[in-house]
């Protein structure tokens, strides 16, 4: 593995290896902004630049060609019908470029948009020894759809919501509590 990574850093240069990984936590239905910061002032003008999730290619971007594009699931709802009130703003991904950032903000976000996000970065000079690549891991979160809370010694009888109780005092209760969500059960 060390052997791997010492090709990749010699063969690819300090300008794609970078330590440092951002990691945002987004809750469902929020917004949010994945930040790749670029340097134009040094490192001069890109010819493009291309966020992904994973290895799924969500946005391109090129001011020489002036072309700007959300692509894959940040378009989905373009596609369904049920959605064509949005019109043009059927896109979750929106890029706002300056000279020192570019910016992808996705909303609403939803559960399956968690993953590692890359930002990609093609100067047309590439002598400057500039980053090319940046990284943000993002991490998303939703409420249960359904929660239930029960006495171990009645488990089918659901108590949300219920005071429970009076117990002596030295006395013990035993609990179980049980959510759902879109991707799976989690007990606790």
């Amino acid at each position: 593995m060390k052997q791997l990574l010492l090709l990749l850093f010699t063969l690819l240069g300090p300008n794609i290896i970078r330590g440092e990984i951002a990691e945002i936590v987004a809750k469902a239905g929020d917004e949010v902004l994945l930040s790749c910061p670029v340097n134009t002032p040094e490192c001069g003008e890109f010819h493009s630049l291309k966020w992904y999730r994973d290895s799924s290619r969500m946005y391109v971007y090129s001011p020489a060609a002036r072309f700007s594009n959300a692509e894959g699931v940040l378009m989905d709802r373009c596609l369904d019908i049920s959605q064509r009130s949005l019109g043009a703003d059927c896109a979750r991904g929106y890029l706002s470029v300056t000279a020192t950032n570019a910016d992808l903000r996705i909303t609403p976000i939803e559960i399956t948009d968690e993953g590692e996000y890359r930002c990609e970065i093609t100067y047309l000079d590439v002598s400057n020894n500039c980053p090319v690549v940046h990284f943000t891991n993002l991490r998303t979160v939703a409420a249960p759809e359904y929660v239930s809370m029960s006495i171990s010694s009645n488990p089918g009888e659901d108590i949300s919501g219920q005071v429970v109780g009076p117990y002596s005092s030295g006395s013990s209760v035993e609990f179980s509590c049980e959510s759902r969500r879109r991707q799976g059960t989690q007990g606790i």
